[in-house]
């Protein structure tokens, strides 16, 4: 199953959020800070984030930038779950580079369903084979589906 890190400076909520993930077969890693969720990051690749916009050191906004500037998590789906609700807010976590953005309180129906579809979507458009190869595979966006051919060279 995809391991997700999940960032949250409430640990009831990191908790919460970790235990639900973990009884649908997600490997988790959760943090409360997020410089100690980046240096992790040195060591640790997840399939997604789920990260709080509002906490102290460095907000998420931060952390979703920094995330970004490394070319191996540039694809990694990234969702904030945040209590900052207003429209522009909304608005500047998706400009930083996040892929979904949820207010709080959420279901927990709907976070799943946004981690689901974000991974889909990165393993449908990602290419996979560690050799060369030819790869053709649709990405769909929206109502756009682009025929994708790659050429892939691993060493």
């Amino acid at each position: 199953m995809p391991s997700v890190l999940v960032l949250d400076d409430e640990p009831a909520l990191t908790k919460l959020i970790s235990v639900m993930l973990e009884t649908r077969g997600y490997t988790v890693r959760g943090f409360l800070r997020p410089l100690e969720a980046l240096e992790a990051l040195e060591g640790f690749s997840p399939d997604a984030i789920i990260s709080d916009v509002s906490m102290p050191q460095m907000d998420g906004l931060e952390f979703c930038r920094r995330v970004r500037e490394n070319p191996r998590f540039a694809q990694v789906p990234f969702i904030f779950l945040s209590a900052m609700a207003e429209r522009r807010d909304i608005r500047e976590g998706m400009n930083v580079g996040a892929d979904d953005y949820l207010t709080k309180p959420f279901h927990s129906d709907e976070l799943l369903e946004a981690l689901e579809v974000r991974l889909k979507r990165a393993e449908t458009c990602a290419p996979r084979s560690p050799r060369v190869s030819r790869q053709s595979r649709r990405c769909r966006l929206g109502r756009l589906v682009r025929r994708v051919c790659c050429i892939t060279v691993r060493r």
